[in-house]
């Protein structure tokens, strides 16, 4: 069968996902190159971290591992549309909310700066970094890369770099090119579907 795809959800405490994003988990799974691993924990990067971690002792070892945070609903298409890219990493993208406004989860910045709605590329290109919401790796990537993998940075009162920018800056640095595909949009689920409120406002 060769080396399977490992699909790394990290979880609240509580072990709560949304339904719809389950039922795509359900589907993925009867693959049988695909297995799916929930992390339990309060903290996102610890999350992944326990994620790298079973990967790396597992036996074998899977040929890539999927990100896909428990509020990011991604379609049925989506690990396949990743995977086709065959590239170290890749990310889909997703909307997010800073200081009222929409942006796209992604930045093209060297310090993050979320793309503007109207800004998305329609072809794939490379990013500086990325929320880790929806991103495949290639396993060979975590070989290369010193632990830890996933760190917040502090300033006094407030943070200056995100575990999933820490991740990517890393990365970088290791020699390895980020990717996005515009086409990979995934909902983000919050009180409201951030996703639909973009498609009402381009009608």
């Amino acid at each position: 069968m060769g080396r399977p795809i490992l699909v790394g959800v990290p979880l609240d405490a509580d072990y709560k996902i949304d339904a719809r994003i389950a039922s795509t988990l359900a589907d993925w799974d009867l693959n049988e190159k695909v297995e799916i691993f929930f992390s339990s924990t309060n903290f996102p990067e610890l999350g992944r971290d326990k994620i790298a971690q079973y990967a790396k002792h597992r036996i074998p070892k899977p040929s890539h591992v999927l990100f896909l945070d428990a509020d990011v609903l991604p379609r049925k298409t989506t690990l396949d549309k990743l995977l086709k890219h065959d590239r170290d990493i890749v990310m889909g993208v997703y909307p997010i909310s800073r200081n009222g406004e929409l942006k796209w989860s992604i930045s093209r910045a060297d310090t993050y700066k979320p793309m503007a709605i109207d800004e998305l590329p329609r072809t794939p290109f490379k990013i500086s970094s990325g929320g880790f919401g929806i991103v495949l790796v290639k396993y060979e990537v975590f070989e290369k890369l010193d632990w830890p993998y996933w760190k917040n940075i502090f300033v006094p009162g407030d943070i200056e770099m995100g575990e999933d920018i820490y991740f990517c800056k890393k990365a970088r640095q290791a020699g390895f090119d980020i990717w996005c595909d515009p086409k990979v949009k995934c909902s983000h689920i919050r009180q409201a579907n951030l996703l639909n409120i973009i498609k009402e406002n381009n009608k």
